[in-house]
């Protein structure tokens, strides 16, 4: 299994980083976990900008997450590529379907085909989506103007033979994934908004290995000084990981 952390950037923009964007080639598929602003340019960088890319999966509708999708599938237009892409998105499959109209990139015009499907449709047995809690804030704001909205955010655990990936995307809490951690296993981890305590007890009870995403919070500070230096690292958009 091979990763790259093509954006780390968190919602606010941070000059010289990308927004959200993980590519893993694992099981012979290159796939990508959000497609935050910056993608495409990335994507150029480390030539993966035409038929090598075979899912995006997006886990939650944040702009950071997915706005730059757009850009990316223009340049897949503009360099004619010919490969089926599959789209999975965490809800709204039909509205971001009309996006795409109303952005000029018609499915008539595009020289490769788009499938666009629910995240809850990956069919693949080393991939499991595991929901988090990260968009629950807006419940009453959604209830309360009868929004289409249905909150769905997304972790993902991948597995390749004996190696362990887990992609938190952003979560406020880790209770959903503690269950899942092992000896040994990597956690690409939203360090930014989880609590201090979510963050020691999670860290301090499993012996993960973690990359910092997203930006260094204060708890994380706090935490930091308490831990191992080989259990974790920070996001660089430069190193592939090899698992």
């Amino acid at each position: 299994m091979k990763i790259r952390i093509l954006g780390s950037a968190p919602g606010k923009p941070v000059s010289g980083k990308n927004h959200a964007c993980i590519w893993c080639l694992t099981h012979d598929r290159n796939i990508l976990f959000d497609c935050g602003e910056g993608a495409s340019q990335q994507l150029l960088k480390y030539k993966l900008d035409k038929d090598k890319i075979d899912s995006i999966i997006i886990s939650h509708m944040h702009p950071d997450h997915i706005s730059g999708i757009y850009q990316v599938l223009l340049m897949f237009k503009l360099n004619e590529r010919k490969s089926e892409l599959q789209i999975f998105l965490p809800e709204q499959e039909d509205e971001f379907a009309k996006t795409l109209e109303m952005f000029y990139l018609f499915k008539q015009i595009l020289p490769f085909k788009i499938q666009i499907k629910n995240i809850q449709d990956l069919d693949l047995n080393y991939l499991i989506p595991l929901k988090n809690d990260h968009l629950h804030k807006y419940k009453k704001l959604v209830k309360e103007q009868d929004l289409k909205n249905k909150m769905l955010s997304y972790s993902f655990i991948i597995t390749e033979k004996d190696k362990k990936m887990i992609y938190t995307s952003d979560v406020n809490t880790l209770d959903f994934v503690k269950n899942n951690l092992g000896e040994g296993d990597l956690v690409i981890l939203d360090s930014v908004h989880p609590i201090y305590e979510e963050l020691e007890q999670n860290i301090k009870d499993h012996r993960f290995r973690f990359i910092i995403n997203h930006g260094l919070s204060d708890a994380m500070k706090k935490l930091l000084p308490l831990i191992s230096r080989e259990r974790y690292d920070f996001a660089d958009e430069e190193k592939e990981i090899q698992l």
